[in-house]
């Protein structure tokens, strides 16, 4: 019955069981913090600026599988992790199989241990669009397959965009320059329109130019440029205004730009055709609202010419100035006896030459005496600094656009091109606008003789500042990888190929009581002072680094102060683009806390164990009766235990010792 039941009371757990309940509790509790940790981590991942993603191989199709994929990756790419592993990484965004295959040959040899470290790959969008992207790939032990690839991808193409408008904006100033200096040099009619031609047919670098002359109604052939002589045109057929191309744009008075004259209506002569032209551009030399030419240029491969059309017109404006002052000029040395008529022609000429100046677009014209007084300002400065031509004649750089220091420089450039003759730049210069603001120009300046001694100087400036702020953004996304560095909780050294430390990061610092100054030049020794250890780190490690791509181990290392610190180190190879390694990166951690942790997990294991043999020894001894003999023959024959097994240290000595 119930109430014939006896109750047995629980015994009360020994102390060392609830110590070791309480540390399985806080283990629970550190591996909760260790996954807050780690949803952080993939937090952060996942809000990157840059592309971050982990790949591994995988036997079947597409042979790479993608287990971290950020947003950035998706904004890049325009793929999914999910559609990258169903349709393949090499087969979405390597689309051409030359492409694929260098590719697939590069990361064969990144697995090898030679990384990419900022290599530029241009990659195909899922929207067809191209993007260049600089990569960078390290290998990462562990998860599902054992080695993962971790690559880092940040997207340079508006970077590359803006350099190659800058580099052609450079070759197009340049280019004007020399054409200004070629058909400066004389002013003889025929002289000046051969030098035209041929800086023109530098400058674009067409297959064939020609000049022709306006006539009344009639073009008149007056030169022929090509890239191989007699094998285009033999004769090329009479012009006159209004008819083809070339006439159109005389009747016009605009250029003509045709991609493919094959499809073009307006192009009805066959001769052209017939030679294996395909792009054309007529661009009328006008002096006011006169034509008194027409350029033409052509290619025999397909060719975007309208996409040059500021550029292309600035040199006809060049071209045309240059032939009206080398018309007018022969005019005046034959009418001689017409002195007035000659001096309102060349006053013409100069209204002109202002005219074409006022008009050039996106190039910021400027004139200059020798003591570096504005003499001339043209629409597009006013545009670019903001100050008008009225206001800005007559005065000096420093009130307008440039500090005192850079009023000074321009100073001493104006000096350095009236002693030697030669142009200045490009060159890039700071400026400031009317309303405050900073800004940064393309400058190239260059002397015109005036007579008598005198030069005027010619400055023209092209606006970089949204390249240069480019370039700053690039400059705080590394300031901010650099704060990185610095705020890692693991220390961070960075060694040259001596093992000669270049670098250390605070936490660094705070490890091993060195100040930056105190331990950057030295030997890496200095923190293996005479650790035998050290001929495995700095011996076998780094050769281990070259053939893997990195080494892990764990050190004794020492302090400023001689102490010793345990800690774990993983190294990697610092690579050139050409593959051979400049030097070594470690990331030391202090597992001071994690070996204490170990030890303290020895103990409770033991303590542990201890117990349970207690345990086992008090049941056994308590159903047993007073007979003493009868209880160590029962445990000798149960847990080969005896008093001469025992000391006097042990808790068990102690039971049994009362029991007998």
């Amino acid at each position: 019955m119930k109430g014939d039941k006896k109750t047995k009371r629980k015994s009360p757990r020994p102390p060392e069981v609830r110590r070791v309940q309480r540390n399985i509790t806080e283990a629970i509790q550190s591996r909760a913090r260790h996954q807050r940790d780690s949803d952080l981590y993939r937090a952060i991942i996942a809000s990157a600026t840059d592309g971050i993603c982990a790949c591994h191989d995988v036997p079947e199709f597409p042979y790479v599988r993608f287990t971290v994929w950020n947003d950035r990756m998706t904004e890049i790419t325009g793929y999914t992790m999910e559609e990258i592993n169903t349709s393949g990484w090499y087969q979405t965004v390597y689309p051409h199989p030359e492409v694929q295959a260098r590719a697939k040959a590069r990361m064969d040899r990144m697995r090898q241990g030679d990384n990419l470290n900022h290599e530029e790959w241009e990659i195909t969008r899922k929207d067809g669009r191209k993007r260049q992207l600089l990569i960078s790939t390290r290998i990462v032990p562990g998860g599902e397959a054992g080695v993962n690839v971790l690559a880092v991808m940040n997207d340079i193409s508006e970077r590359k965009k803006s350099e190659e408008e800058t580099r052609r904006r450079a070759d197009e100033l340049a280019a004007l320059n020399a054409l200004a200096r070629q058909v400066s040099a004389t002013l003889f009619f025929e002289q000046v329109s051969d030098a035209a031609l041929k800086g023109v047919m530098n400058a674009v670098q067409a297959d064939l130019a020609f000049f022709f002359l306006c006539d009344g109604e009639k073009l008149i052939l007056k030169g022929v440029e090509s890239t191989q002589p007699g094998k285009w045109l033999e004769a090329i057929p009479g012009h006159r205004v209004g008819e083809y191309l070339c006439g159109l744009a005389a009747r016009q008075r605009k250029p003509i730009y045709s991609r493919d004259i094959f499809r073009d209506d307006r192009c009805t002569r066959e001769e052209c055709k017939k030679a294996g032209f395909r792009s054309f551009a007529a661009l009328p030399l006008l002096v006011g609202t006169e034509v008194i030419g027409i350029v033409g240029l052509s290619s025999c491969e397909e060719r975007d010419f309208q996409a040059q059309a500021d550029f292309l017109e600035t040199l006809a404006s060049q071209v045309a100035v240059a032939l009206e002052n080398a018309r007018l000029f022969e005019k005046v040395q034959n009418e001689l006896t017409h002195r007035k008529r000659a001096e309102e022609a060349l006053r013409q000429s100069e209204a002109r030459l202002l005219a074409t100046l006022e008009n050039t677009p996106n190039v910021a014209i400027q004139w200059y005496n020798e003591a570096g007084q504005v003499q001339y300002w043209n629409k597009a400065s006013e545009i670019l600094y903001g100050w008008t031509a009225d206001e800005a004649v007559g005065k000096t750089l420093d009130a307008l656009i440039l500090a005192p220091e850079g009023a000074a420089e321009f100073l001493r450039i104006l000096r350095g091109i009236r002693e030697t003759g030669q142009p200045f730049g490009p060159y890039e210069a700071s400026i400031r606008r009317r309303d405050g603001s900073p800004g940064w120009v393309l400058s190239t300046t260059f002397g015109i003789p005036m007579g008598q001694g005198r030069t005027t100087f010619v400055c023209m400036d092209v606006d970089i500042t949204e390249r240069k702020r480019g370039e700053e953004a690039l400059r705080s996304s590394e300031e901010k990888y650099r704060s990185l560095v610095e705020s890692s909780m693991d220390a961070i050294l960075l060694l040259d190929t001596e093992r000669r430390i270049v670098s250390v990061n605070q936490t660094f610092c705070q490890l091993f009581g060195y100040e930056r100054d105190e331990i950057v030049g030295k030997s890496v020794r200095i923190i293996h002072p005479s650790d035998e250890s050290f001929c495995s780190f700095g011996e076998q490690a780094y050769p281990i680094v070259g053939r893997q791509g990195y080494f892990r181990g764990e050190w004794e290392m020492a302090r400023k102060d001689g102490s010793m610190v345990p800690v774990e180190t993983v190294t990697s190879a610092i690579r050139t683009p050409e593959g051979s390694i400049s030097g070594y990166v470690s990331m030391i951690r202090d597992i001071t806390e994690r070996r204490r942790a170990e030890q303290e997990r020895a103990l409770l294991q033991d303590q542990l164990r201890q117990a349970q043999k207690i345990e086992a020894i008090g049941r056994l001894a308590g159903g047993i009766a007073h007979d003493f003999n009868n209880l160590l023959t029962v445990i000798k024959g149960t847990c080969q235990v005896s008093l001469l097994d025992l000391h006097e240290g042990d808790p068990l000595y102690g039971n049994l010792k009362g029991i007998r």
